[in-house]
């Protein structure tokens, strides 16, 4: 799709900056760009949540609360609905165990050093207008943390809180396919396309090996 915008992608970037965030979020659910969990209830499926695709995924475990208090009725089966391909998922569990008392100890980095050496510390340490930004690919920032050790017999659990956003660097040739990028305002459109490219990809999987 993004290919399809020709030199005007970048413009067309720039022009999503100024949407509101609802709008876009409409987009996607409409494209079934997220993950929907749901489960089955004796009042039919009730969706839990929608998971949005928050970069590559791969090696990521993701949890998911399932406040059995929401659940009007007691449920037999767990959903997954995305579009076609969308997602890969190669394990899926459901925890029963009860809730156990845990403690949560908030540690901002003492340290981030870029890959020239460079201390950028004071670009991390609050959530402000004051980015780290990393425009070229190999540029690599290492966070130091100070934190106490488990006392033996207990474990910890790391979780990494940022936030912030990235653009994908394209530099396309041409003009936009109109007629091309026009299907993806439609809702369905993105899996639709992507029914289209699996099929047409298959095809010629199964002509190059009927040749051989």
């Amino acid at each position: 799709m993004a290919e399809g915008f020709g030199s005007y992608y970048n413009s067309f970037i720039k022009q999503q900056h100024g949407k509101p965030v609802t709008e876009l979020e409409k987009w996607t659910r409409e494209q079934q760009l997220p993950l929907e969990i749901s489960v089955k209830t004796t009042a039919g499926w009730q969706k839990i949540t929608g998971l949005t695709t928050i970069g590559p995924l791969t090696t990521r475990e993701i949890v998911v609360p399932l406040a059995m208090e929401t659940v009007l009725q007691p449920f037999t089966e767990i959903k997954l609905t995305s579009g076609f391909m969308f997602w890969e998922i190669d394990y899926a569990a459901i925890d029963y165990s009860d809730n156990r008392s845990f403690t949560v100890q908030q540690l901002s980095p003492v340290a981030a050093v870029d890959e020239t050496g460079k201390n950028v510390l004071d670009k991390l340490v609050s959530a402000d207008e004051n980015y780290l930004e990393q425009p070229l690919p190999g540029t690599v920032t290492t966070i130091s943390y100070h934190y106490k050790p488990a006392p033996d017999g207990k474990m910890q659990t790391y979780i990494l809180h940022t936030r912030g956003y990235y653009e994908h660097v394209r530099n396309f040739e041409g003009g936009p396919k109109l007629a091309f990028l026009e299907q993806f305002k439609k809702p369905g459109g993105f899996p639709k396309f992507s029914i289209e490219m699996y099929k047409k990809v298959r095809s010629t999987n199964l002509e190059t090996l009927a040749v051989k």
